[in-house]
């Protein structure tokens, strides 16, 4: 029973590790999609709007166009503090697991132990 107990914590480590990497895939190329197609609807919408006012000037696009590069550098500045808040908070909770794993193999190899003494006792009373 024990060895099973350690193989599925095993098991449900290692699906939690390639779920979260799964996870943290997805997550990433949704977010570069998502700001890739807001910023281009973005700037469509700001062409389209400076066009039918009659306004369309290089010098306006251009800042329009540095304001939204600038956005655009710390959304992913940003991309990049989530990755790593989302990696130390992974980190964390695969150390309590493995913790909890040791622990608990250390206890069934206790258990064995002292089985496999009393064991021997009875056999050796008997």
């Amino acid at each position: 029973m024990e060895p099973e107990r350690e193989k599925a914590l095993e098991r449900e480590l290692r699906r939690c590790r390639e779920e979260r990497a799964a996870l943290t895939r997805t997550l990433a190329l949704r977010i570069n999609e998502s700001t890739e197609r807001e910023f281009y609807y973005q700037r469509l919408e700001e062409y389209l709007t400076l066009r039918l006012e009659g306004e369309l000037s290089p010098a306006e696009l251009a800042r329009r166009l540095a304001e939204t590069d600038e956005l655009s550098r710390l959304l992913k500045q940003r991309l990049l503090e989530l990755e790593r808040e989302l990696e130390r908070r992974f980190q964390a909770k695969s150390e309590i697991l493995e913790r909890e794993h040791a622990k608990r193999l250390g206890e069934l190899r206790e258990r064995e132990l002292l089985l496999k003494q009393e064991l021997s006792q009875r056999r050796e009373s008997a």
